[in-house]
């Protein structure tokens, strides 16, 4: 009989880890076990995914002969976390592992399983980055134990799959596109907060996801260069990147290293598609001088806007700037095309060309990367 990895890890992480950080991140004890029941079951949901793909699960597997993941780590916590240790070091192999098995679905688990669980983004993305090494730990134990090679590793993931998928949050399947693996969960209810939303056009919605998508993808950058271990990645930090770490410290709580800041340039690539998207949807609705006239108020707020997110871009690394400079290169000849036809209307130009050539202006800071 197959064990229950679900079981065995709320008995091990939940307990030691909501009783231990639960106050620190300035969470309750059971918005935090709830948060952290949300994990195990995406993050075995993500192993199994990964372990499905072709070589995937010898890179689990090599990932877990690791003397990181050898078990201890998982024995050591409760003392770490109480002072005796050095839980920045668990942090820093948090923010690998989290790009390793997320990529650039980061955002939206962060967002579903906050969600759920009550906690805010910052609270989630700490203990996800606590969370992924203690499983992998524990996993790790796991294979040495029974001896598993990376087919028996698949085989132990794989057999996990009716306990996972009745503990899976909803959108999570989808996020991760566990489908395929008969891990599907109903999607999630509406979010009581409330959500920035911005006008939909019948071609933006895919960059919308794209390009924010793109700035996480570079956790599964730094993920992808532990995840192949190896003296020469051991001491990869996001700082070689050019990105700093910047959040405030919450007493206590160590944090994932750079995720903020990731985070904060999918803002960026968030801004800036929804104002693609707003003026795509805003030059369909000009066809003469007098509608031209109605929307300007809302070109000048959306000019003011990518002022702004051009000086947050000139913030950004070198990498940063490079996707973000590439993915607007490819959507400014579709938004030129519709802007040259509307200015060609009698009348318009001379009310928007002004307008226009300051919003330009400021898109060729970003394409110019």
């Amino acid at each position: 009989m197959s064990i229950d990895l679900m079981e065995l890890l709320k008995s091990q992480v939940v307990g030691q880890l909501a009783g231990k950080i639960g106050g620190s991140l300035g969470e309750s004890p059971q918005a935090t076990s709830k948060g952290l029941e949300a994990i195990l079951p995406t993050v075995l949901g993500g192993l199994m995914k990964q372990a499905s793909a072709p070589g995937g699960a010898e890179k689990i597997n090599e990932t877990l002969d690791q003397d990181d993941y050898d078990g201890s780590l998982l024995d050591n916590i409760g003392d770490m976390l109480g002072g005796g240790g050095d839980v920045s070091a668990v942090s820093k192999l948090g923010s690998g592992l989290v790009g390793m098995l997320f990529g650039d679905k980061v955002g939206g688990v962060v967002d579903i399983i906050g969600k759920l669980s009550g906690m805010s983004g910052k609270s989630t993305t700490s203990l996800l980055g606590l969370a992924l090494p203690l499983i992998m730990s524990f996993l790790g134990k796991q294979k040495r134990t029974m001896g598993l090679d990376a087919g028996g590793m698949q085989n132990l993931l794989m057999s996990q799959k009716d306990s996972v998928a009745k503990a899976l949050p909803a959108g999570i399947s989808d996020t991760l596109g566990l489908g395929s693996l008969g891990l599907s969960a109903p999607s999630p209810s509406p979010a009581p907060a409330p959500t920035h939303s911005a006008p939909e056009s019948s071609g933006g919605g895919l960059m919308k996801i794209l390009l924010p998508l793109a700035i996480l993808g570079l956790l599964g950058w730094l993920g992808l260069s532990m995840f192949k271990g190896g003296a020469e990645n051991e001491n990869i930090e996001l700082e070689d990147l050019g990105i700093e770490a910047g959040v405030p410290e919450v007493p206590g709580v160590p944090e994932v290293p750079g995720l903020s800041e990731i985070s904060g340039m999918a803002d960026l690539g968030t801004n800036l598609t929804s104002s693609v998207d707003q003026l795509s949807a805003i030059f369909g609705k000009v066809n003469d001088a007098a509608s031209a006239e109605t929307q300007l108020p809302e070109l000048e707020k959306i000019n003011e806007s990518l002022g702004a997110s051009a000086k947050m871009y000139e913030q950004a690394p070198d990498a940063v700037k490079s996707t973000v400079g590439g993915m607007i290169g490819k959507l400014l000849p579709g938004l030129q095309e519709k802007i040259d036809q509307v200015l060609a209307i009698p009348g318009v130009g001379t009310i928007l060309k002004p307008i226009v050539d300051s919003m330009m202006e400021k898109f060729a800071v970003f394409s110019a990367a």
